[in-house]
């Protein structure tokens, strides 16, 4: 997500590791803080259920 957002931010191709790197920077400091909150909490869910589930199957039961 991060290399498309900073692919997408650079003019043109992407010359070298350098660059890359600067415009990794540039993108995540366009990331939207709600938008990475909402995300932990996401992960954070279906860590506590997959530890609650022992490992095994568990995605069934966050619908719940």
């Amino acid at each position: 997500m991060i290399y498309n957002a900073a692919c997408s931010h650079a003019k043109g191709q992407i010359k070298d590791v350098d660059e890359l790197h600067s415009q990794i920077l540039a993108a995540w400091d366009e990331l939207d803080q709600h938008g990475i909150d909402m995300a932990v909490r996401q992960w954070h869910t279906c860590l506590l259920a997959c530890v609650k589930a022992k490992g095994g199957h568990f995605k069934h039961k966050l619908s719940q």
